[in-house]
């Protein structure tokens, strides 16, 4: 039955396909009070609180050939209109651009034991819609609840990166709209440490103050030093 089924796939055209297994796909998470969007192609939730949106995204890739691969990959996005809202007041004061409404945006594959981008990708010829359906419920489902009380996230936080978060700006700014000072504090030390970036960060940060220059390949950090000085968080 499976290589009849994969067979009537290679018939298919790429973007048929792709489409026909989405929604496959999305069906099954009706019953989670998800909303698939076919133009976005993407599922959509409002949280309890009505604070944040919990958002699967299909996407693929330029690699696809008919008959052979179509890429199917998603992607674990949260959104809140708080967030935008905290930046908007934010970004102007520290010449940021795009205050846009995105707490995390990681590939699927990063919330499975794998811990890679792949791990969140299939091929549709080779791959029964239900495997995917099975690897969203058992990893993406559980983060989004953990967003549910934003207390489980900050907790963790005081000791490693969710791994709900990719982006070590990201997690900090959802510390600080979220949470309070001091916990941001302690989760940015947590972060850097995690990343041995204390080091790069103290250097940095003396180079700024001093007025020196930044290569381009700190800017990550400098964003980091520059929202801690904003709200006077102190490394030490």
């Amino acid at each position: 039955m499976l290589f009849k089924s994969s067979n009537q796939k290679r018939f298919k055209q790429s973007n048929e396909l792709f489409d026909e297994q989405a929604l496959l796909i999305a069906h099954q998470f009706e019953l989670y009070g998800f909303k698939y969007l076919k133009s976005k192609k993407m599922l959509l939730k409002e949280s309890a609180s009505k604070e944040l949106n919990f958002v699967l995204s299909f996407g693929t890739n330029r690699n696809n050939q008919q008959g052979s691969v179509v890429n199917f990959n998603v992607h674990f996005i949260v959104t809140s209109p708080l967030m935008q809202a905290w930046r908007k007041e934010l970004y102007p004061q520290l010449n940021f651009s795009s205050p846009n409404d995105i707490i995390t945006n990681v590939g699927l594959g990063y919330l499975t034991n794998q811990k890679s981008y792949n791990a969140g990708s299939w091929n549709l010829i080779e791959t029964n819609y239900q495997e995917i359906v099975n690897i969203i419920k058992e990893y993406a489902l559980p983060s989004f609840d953990k967003f549910e009380n934003k207390l489980l996230i900050l907790d963790e936080f005081s000791s490693v990166k969710p791994k709900e978060f990719i982006s070590e700006v990201l997690a900090f700014e959802y510390m600080l709209c979220f949470g309070n000072i001091s916990q941001a504090q302690n989760g940015l030390f947590n972060l850097l440490k995690q990343r041995n970036w204390l080091e790069d960060y103290k250097n940095l940060e003396d180079r700024i103050r001093n007025g020196g220059q930044i290569d381009s390949n700190q800017n990550y950090i400098s964003n980091l030093i520059q929202i801690a000085n904003y709200y006077k968080i102190v490394i030490k």
